[in-house]
This record gives structure tokens, sequence and C-alpha cells, in this order.
């Protein structure tokens, strides 16, 4: 967009001049170079930029100036708290009290400004005071809340708890109707709606109060009361899961929020999370709501087994449904039923949860699940490992367990409708197991899936350990070897295959014989520096 001021015009007026004259001025011509309003609104922008601090103490006068202007101000003025710097807060309260007791459907900026960035209402306004009262709220100095309760609180619980009942459409434009709530995630939708941006705001307001008002219980920080402390959040809560205001973005928020909710007052999370996540419900919008609730919180929170205690029965249902979806190949990673298996393995792999507690639910999970479910959740646990320096002889032992009890159900199935999965390629390479063992393992594994991924990464872990069991190592290799049929993977681990040939010929009998067939099989496919081994054969 193209402005009829630049940044410097206006730093050569006073504030209250340059407020009356972007305020008055208006296109004399249209035309893609020509100035426009909305091009004069980001001049605007950048001249608050130059001296918030300052600007900030005059607030007042944006009052019954175009939302197009106040949105902008506001907006610099949250992007200020946010890099630490001081501005006169009072002065910026007062200021969004007055845009919020304005009609939110008032049309304030001039009918020249037609693009697509102008505000046509005070709705873009609204979502920048969410945002401002976000930044205030999550403000800290010396690791302390920079803002005090008693003198702020008031304000910004005004206005907060009325953002928190507008409208809940989502900006983004998608067609939902064919989703699937059970395998999305709605947080996005949520973040990109107005309500969704005040009850994000509304939960920074929450924790800013509880910080305030903690006590410290040995190593455990406490709300007392919980939200007796702020019945104001309660209230936004409780009228979020009212069957006529449910929304899957307000839901998906609250959803977000979980350990939040589970800190500030725990018993209340107990007391509310069949309503919160009623995933059985026969009710179409309260189940849809109750499922994005849920996929929220599987995906961005992070497992706890405390929250596990409070929600199992929720766990219990997913892990059934998991048996009767489809997951789909886009976002993977924020995919919930996969993140589900996510959240049991990391149960298991603590000592928290075994095979046989709650009625077998990681055994349903390992048995029943969607295969796409299972799959993830046993490549998940290789993930993990990577990173990690050491685990503890218990870990291992379950993981050990865990991987036969698999192995022994549902792994070899798995492996022949999926041999492309990487289910056990980072259990072998992220050198955590005992060397037998995994060769052992991977020797079997081999046998369905002969060419695992990632093989160079295969191959130079089997160098590393073949000692161990040199005969599983020369089969494992001559599996691999053979089943690359383009030629260039085994290229790429030709030096550690060199050494597990030579162990192969050294230890002799049928891992003499099985190296010499397989030096022979690689010189016909070019791998002619590994003649020089017929000399050892």
């Amino acid at each position: 967009h193209v402005s009829p001021m630049t940044v410097e015009d206006l730093t050569k007026l006073e504030f209250h001049e340059v407020v009356d004259r972007v305020s008055s001025w208006r296109p004399q011509k249209t035309g893609w170079r020509e100035p426009e309003i909305e091009g004069l609104a980001e001049t605007f922008s950048r001249y608050i930029d130059t001296d918030p601090r300052a600007f900030s103490s005059h607030a007042g006068r944006l009052k019954e100036r175009a939302a197009i202007y106040v949105d902008r101000f506001i907006q610099k003025m949250a992007e200020a708290v946010r890099a630490g710097k001081e501005i006169d807060l009072d002065s910026v309260l007062d200021l969004c009290v007055w845009v919020l007791g304005r009609p939110v459907s008032e049309r304030t900026t001039p009918v020249e400004a037609q693009g697509p960035l102008a505000d046509k209402d005070w709705s873009w306004t609204r979502d920048q005071i969410a945002e401002f009262a976000r930044q205030v709220c999550e403000a800290r100095r010396n690791d302390l809340p920079t803002y005090d309760l008693e003198s702020y609180r008031s304000r910004l619980r005004g206005l907060v708890e009325p953002l928190c009942q507008g409208d809940p459409a989502t900006y983004i434009v998608r067609d939902t109707s064919k989703d699937v709530p059970r395998v999305h995630d709605y947080l996005d939708h949520a973040i990109n709606s107005a309500r969704g941006k005040a009850l994000q705001a509304a939960f920074a307001y929450a924790r800013w109060v509880a910080i305030h008002v903690k006590e410290v219980r040995g190593i455990e920080e406490i709300v007392p009361g919980g939200f007796d402390q702020m019945p104001e959040v309660r209230e936004v809560l409780e009228w979020q899961l009212r069957s006529e205001n449910r929304t899957t973005e307000g839901l998906a928020i609250i959803g977000a929020h979980i350990n939040a909710i589970y800190w500030i007052d725990r018993h209340w999370l107990t007391q509310n999370a069949t309503e919160i996540f009623d995933l059985r419900s026969s009710d179409e919008q309260t189940w849809k709501t109750s499922w994005a609730a849920w996929n929220a919180f599987v995906v961005w929170v992070h497992p706890h087994i405390e929250y596990y205690k409070v929600l199992k029965h929720q766990y219990n249902v997913a892990v059934t449904e998991s048996k009767t979806v489809t997951v789909t190949e886009d976002s993977r990673h924020q995919q919930p039923m996969l993140r589900l298996g996510e959240h049991l393995m990391l149960f298991y792999g603590r000592g928290q949860l075994g095979f046989d507690d709650d009625s077998g639910l990681l055994r349903q999970l390992l048995a029943a699940a969607n295969h796409d479910v299972r799959r993830h959740a046993i490549g998940f646990v290789g993930e993990s490992f990577e990173g990690k320096d050491t685990l503890t002889n218990e870990v291992v032992s379950r993981m050990m367990a865990l991987w036969d009890y698999y192995w022994a159900n549902q792994g070899k199935k798995d492996a022949v409708e999926r041999p492309d999965e990487w289910s056990f390629a980072r259990w072998f390479t992220s050198d955590k197991f005992p060397a037998g063992w995994v060769l052992d393992r991977l020797d079997e594994f081999t046998t369905i899936v002969p060419l695992p991924q990632p093989d160079h990464a295969i191959i130079d872990q089997l160098a590393k350990i073949c000692d161990a069991n040199v005969s599983a190592s020369i089969r494992i290799l001559n599996r691999i070897a053979r089943a690359d049929r383009e030629g260039w993977r085994i290229h790429a681990g030709i030096k550690p295959a060199t050494e597990v040939l030579k162990k192969a010929i050294a230890v002799g009998g049928e891992n003499r014989r099985l190296a010499s067939e397989l030096i022979n099989y690689l010189g016909r496919r070019g791998y002619t520096e590994l003649g020089g081994l017929h000399d050892l054969v």
C-alpha cells in the first residue's frame, strides 16, 4: 500500500497533530499506485513504533478515531510490552475499555478504505485488545509478573470477560463439513478466531492471578482455593461448556490449556472432565467439540501421569475409537490419534503404565488400534531414544519386553503391510540395548523387511556391534545388500559392510561361506574394491 505521508513527516508533528492529520486524510484518486488509507495506517503504525512509551500516555487521543488507527496503536502497545518496554498502561487500558464500549459492527473506517486489510468494524481491534491483555499478563521482570495484581486486576478482567463471548468463527477459510473430528486438531482454527484469541488471554490472566496468590508447599506450587481465587475465570470456562455456547474453537483452547487448569484447580478439572471431554455424547455438537478439546490436549499438552489419572476414562475411550479411525497422511506430527500412542508409550517407558493396568489399555493399543496408530507408537519409542545419553536398566528391560510383545502379536503383520516404516530401525541404531538382543531382533525383522530404513545407519551400527553375533550380522547384511535393487544404498555403507565381511570370514564355517558369496555378488554389481577380501577367504 502507498502512503501519502512518511514516518519522517509525522515525527515533525506533535502526537495530537499526527492523530488529527491521519484521521482527516482522504484519498483524492484511486489506483494501484495512488496513496491509500491502508498505506497511511501502516505508516502510522511505524510512527508509533518510534517511541511507544511516550505515545502510550496519549492513548486517549485515539478515542472517537477510526478503528484502523486504534487497532495499529494497540498492536504496537502489545509489542512494546512483549519487548519489555515501559508504557503508560493505565492510559492504554482506558482506551481499550472505550473500544469495548463501542458496538462491534460500528463502521468507523472511511468508505474510501476498500482494501482487504482495512478494518470494517471493531472486530480486529478487539482481537488486538485480547492480545494486549495477554502480553500484559505474561510480562515478566526478573521472573516475576511485571504488573501487580491489585492495580490492574479489575480492568484486565473487564477486558477479558466480555471478549471471551465473542465471535467463535475462525478466520481460516476451509471447508470442515467433511472433517472427522476424532482425527482433526482444531487448535489452528481456534487461535485464529476472536473467541480463541480472547480465551488465550483469559488463560494468561488466570496464570497471572495464580502466580500472585500461589503458595509453595515443599516442592509443589499450590493455588489455595483454586478457582475460588478467580471466580471470573471459572465463569468464563463454564460459560464455554454450556451446550448453547460450545464451539470447536472454544473447546480446543480449553483442551490445550489443561495443564494450567490442573495446576490452578485439579478438583474443578476432575469434576468437569466428562463435560469437557464427553467423547461419546449423543449430541453431535457436544461430541464434536469434546473431540476438539481432547485432540488439542493430546497434541499440545506434554503427557503427565497426573493428567492421565484424571482422564483415564477419556484415554480408554480414545484407544477404543482408535480401532475404527483412518489416519490421514497430512500433518502426521499433529495427528491426535498418533499423539495418543505417544502418550501411552511415554507412560509405559516411565514405568507409570503396565501392560495389564487399567483393563490392559496398553495391550489394546498394541493389539487392536488402527495399524497406523500402533506402528507410529512403536516407531516413536525408537525416535525418543535419540539424544539420550543413557537409559536405566529398568527402562531398557521394559522396552525390550514391549518390542517382544508387539512383535509376537501384531508386529510381523505390520511389517508385511508397511515394510517402509522405520519401526525397529531407531531401536537398533540407538545403541541403547544389549548388542546380542538387538542383533537377534533385527535378524528376525529383516526376514520380513530385508531393507529396513535408514539402511546406512543400520550398516554402521552392524559394524560396531557385530562381534556380539557375527552370524546374525552377516545374514542381515546379506539381506540388505540383495534387497538393494537400485544399488546405491549399499554404496553409502560399503566401508562398515567391509568390516562385517572381514569378521564373518574370520569366524569361518557358514559365516565364511555366506561372506564369500556376498563378496562375489557385490563384485558383480561393481564393488570391485571388495576383491581383496578373497585373499582372506
